[in-house]
């Protein structure tokens, strides 16, 4: 039977009867929040796409964790043959996750292009279905990338940002959160709390702390037309895409509420 992971930072009531996807968990900040949501035995099942399924049911067995609640999908997250078994379920909500490579080695401009070409097809197995919330789970300095994978995640921020307007704006509601490379336990609790406050067509950048570091500066970034607000009770700058660019008739998402008083 295994036991109950001891709950982790995060108290979401909004994880109570829910499904979950998250397209990567064999290592790094998807494996953490795979960890964090099987601590919630309130949520109804996570399901889990991997290359190596058998190595990750074999990790969560030997952290002695219960996993009656896990499904894992063996295949490729963006494929087609991959989503068609994913999108058998009914799923709430999905995290997407970066793809962890064993070694440390950027990613072939041939591999980006595959995986780009393949991430629109996502989404229109999303707003086939039943999906309520999708966020992005971004980790490089995006606006002015200095790598492939960064100008990758930036691509595919802006397809995110697309994607709420303007005819599927009553559909998925899509967002975005930049990570930086602080310890894969806090960024899980982090991922996990923007999922619960996005409401579709924003960008949470976590404030870590108060100072002024340059990793953060670079997560902040903007583009002309942007706009941001500092939750500070949330711990979270939330950046507000101008949706005009999209197709949209408004500044901001047809989802977005602005919170502010």
């Amino acid at each position: 039977m295994g036991k109950t992971v001891e709950k982790r930072g995060v108290t979401m009531e909004a994880l109570k009867g829910k499904t979950i996807l998250i397209t990567e968990a064999g290592e790094g900040i998807g494996k953490e929040i795979l960890l964090e949501l099987l601590s919630h035995q309130d949520m109804e099942k996570v399901i889990v796409v991997s290359e190596e399924p058998e190595a990750l049911i074999k990790q969560i067995e030997e952290l002695q964790i219960k996993k009656e609640k896990m499904t894992v999908l063996k295949g490729e997250r963006y494929e087609e043959k991959t989503l068609k078994k994913v999108f058998e379920n009914t799923i709430d909500y999905i995290i997407d996750t970066p793809k962890e490579l064993k070694e440390k080695k950027e990613k072939r401009p041939d591999e980006i292009i595959a995986e780009l070409s393949h991430f629109p097809l996502f989404f229109d197995y999303i707003n086939k279905s039943q999906v309520k919330k999708y966020l992005l789970v971004s980790t490089a300095q995006i606006i002015k990338p200095i790598t492939l994978e960064a100008s990758e995640k930036a691509l595919k921020e802006k397809i995110v940002m697309a994607t709420n307007e303007p005819e599927n704006s009553k559909k998925a509601h899509c967002s975005a959160i930049r990570i930086a490379k602080t310890s894969e336990k806090n960024n899980a609790e982090i991922v996990l709390k923007a999922l619960e406050l996005s409401q579709g067509g924003e960008i949470f950048v976590p404030l870590y702390d108060d100072s002024e570091k340059k990793t953060d500066k670079e997560l902040f970034t903007m583009e002309e037309g942007e706009k941001s607000y500092k939750d500070t009770q949330a711990n979270f700058y939330i950046i507000i895409p101008d949706m005009k660019k999209y197709g949209g008739e408004k500044e901001a998402c047809s989802n977005f509420k602005d919170l502010r008083n």
